[in-house]
């Protein structure tokens, strides 16, 4: 299944970058990898791994609108610093949320994938 939407990537592994994450602390890895393993425990389970994606959009939103605002740079260096990292780095941490018209295309693909051709000659609209 091909679909165009950015928002309903095609299923392929996700590639990591080695420099983005050879400064990243232990404690940080080991969630990385605690989190990848719960995902891979509920593949095939839609509501399971909605409900995994919520805790995480719950978590990035708390530390967000607390620790991360309350650290944000408070004079012209460290604004710099911070500018410079996201430069380099890849900007503001971000949750991509699926669009519901990707959810339906995705659906609608699935559909007609298993009508039977009996069906599609009878329904003009079909084609």
């Amino acid at each position: 299944m091909s679909n165009s939407d950015p928002s309903f990537p095609a299923q392929k592994p996700v590639q990591r970058s080695a420099t983005h994450l050879e400064d990243t602390p232990a404690d940080l890895l080991q969630l990385m990898q605690v989190v990848d393993a719960a995902a891979k425990s509920r593949e095939g389970d839609c509501l399971a791994l909605l409900k995994l994606l919520r805790i995480l959009d719950e978590l990035h939103s708390e530390i967000r609108d607390t620790l991360f605002r309350e650290a944000l740079p408070d004079n012209r260096q460290r604004l710099y610093r911070l500018l410079k990292d996201m430069e380099q780095e890849g900007g503001w941490p971000y949750i991509r949320r699926m669009k519901i018209t990707a959810l339906l295309e995705h659906f609608k693909e699935d559909a007609e994938d298993t009508e039977e051709p009996s069906d599609r000659t009878n329904n003009p609209k079909a084609e």
